[in-house]
């Protein structure tokens, strides 16, 4: 019996496993691929949009500050129309009704938020101006209000010639802010516009791996306001370290340059008479703006700018009594120490030289194109044969008044000298 169930039963079945097509695996690789790249695209067009939206928070904060400040240079102007024409009858000064409407007209003027604008710019200045010059009339109505009675026409009319003077300086201060507003709403329009062409453009390959936090040779700090210390403000090597003539080589083996790294920015710089200089851009996102600054100091006043730079404060002894009048002379030097922001001042000066105006709104575009796709703006500073001097000045401390853009990563700096080529032979 087991023989015959032995020989009846039957032996198992073994499928065969078919092995698969090469085509089938590089199919799935391809399907892997698209779906990480199509991430990637959506990681960089996220970062854009975020971008895109800060800068309208910005806009919108400029328009507002530009249209109250119409608006406040217009009511202190009425406000001093109306008390110029009550001062010229005597009689009218000492009723309590004249500086007690006069007070309720200062109470609907309205300062401006600190928010407006960075604490160390123009806009921060003319604000803080402003409301000083609201303080002062307050407080001259205020002593008119409770002693107009008391007081003769000659108090009075010191009280209004300070009042005038006070809202005199409030509508300068309005007209300032308006204009600064203007000016600075145009350039984050071009940042605006920016973010719209690199939203609406195809993400290009390995730009996601720029953006990305984890992966992504190059990040971009944003520029962040240094704080000032008492001590000596340097790593001197470091601010110096001139960074961008350093080669990289990607992970291929391809070395690359400053230039093709990040936002390419030439701009190119002749010598006028004194410390006049042309600055022309050569390649902007905004054409070829030109423009003239002052440079901060003259060659003789470089001198000690370097040798501080290279040597610190710490032995004065170092220091030739004219070159530690000129360094006092220039803010660099304080109380016998280095200032805590002398390097700040240095590169504030050397900005305020490069970039004005048109200029100015160019660099910012590529400052802003360079945060939106994570590069530093290549910065080419090309000089003449005949301004030759002027690459010795230590461009690499630019401060845009938040931070020092080389340190920041913000720019990679390259000095290019032009000198005529020489005439070739005949053969």
């Amino acid at each position: 019996m087991l023989d015959d169930y032995e020989s009846t039963r039957r032996e198992p079945r073994v499928r065969a496993v078919r092995p698969r097509r090469p085509e089938y695996a590089e199919t799935q690789a391809r399907a892997t691929g698209m779906r990480v790249a199509q991430q990637e695209a959506i990681l960089v067009q996220q970062h854009r949009l975020e971008e895109l939206q800060r800068c309208q928070r910005r806009l919108t904060s400029l328009v507002e500050g530009y249209l109250l400040a119409l608006e406040q240079a217009d009511l202190c102007r009425d406000i001093r129309t109306d008390l110029e024409l009550s001062a010229e009858e005597p009689q009218e000064l000492s009723r309590y009704r004249l500086w007690d409407g006069i007070r309720k007209d200062l109470d609907r003027v309205h300062s401006f938020s600190a928010d407006l604008a960075p604490p160390e710019s123009e806009v921060a200045a003319a604000i803080q101006d402003f409301r000083v010059g609201l303080d002062e009339a307050k407080a001259q109505v205020s002593v008119a209000i409770r002693q107009s009675s008391r007081l003769d026409p000659a108090q009075l009319g010191e009280i209004v010639e300070s009042v005038l003077g006070s809202m005199d300086r409030m509508v300068a201060s309005a007209t300032a802010i308006a204009r600064e507003c203007k000016e600075e709403t145009l350039k984050v329009l071009s940042q605006i516009a920016t973010c719209i062409n690199l939203i609406l453009e195809q993400p290009k390959a390995g730009d996601a791996e720029r953006v990305s936090t984890q992966s992504g040779r190059i990040r971009y700090r944003s520029p962040r306001r240094e704080e000032e210390s008492s001590q000596r403000p340097v790593e001197f090597d470091r601010l110096l370290r001139p960074a961008s003539r350093v080669r990289e080589t990607r992970a291929d083996g391809v070395t690359t340059s400053p230039a093709e790294r990040g936002v390419a920015f030439q701009l190119r710089i002749s010598a006028l008479e004194g410390q006049e200089i042309e600055v022309r851009a050569l390649k902007s996102p905004m054409g070829e703006p030109h423009g003239r600054g002052t440079l901060p100091y003259g060659p003789a006043d470089l001198i000690a700018v370097l040798k501080v730079l290279e040597l610190g404060y710490d032995d004065p002894s170092l220091f030739s009594d004219a070159q530690k009048e000129v360094l006092r002379r220039l803010g660099l030097v304080r109380d016998g120490f280095l200032a805590p922001d002398a390097l700040a001042s240095i590169g504030k000066g050397l900005y305020r030289a490069l970039f004005r105006r048109r200029v100015e709104s160019a660099f910012q575009m590529a400052l802003n194109q360079g945060k939106v796709d994570r590069v530093p703006v290549a910065l080419q500073l090309r000089f003449d044969e005949e301004a030759v001097d002027l690459a010795r000045y230590p461009w690499e401390l630019l401060h845009d008044g938040y931070a020092h853009l080389v340190p920041s990563g913000a720019v990679e700096l390259t000095r290019y000298i032009a000198y005529p080529e020489a005439p070739t032979g005949l053969e």
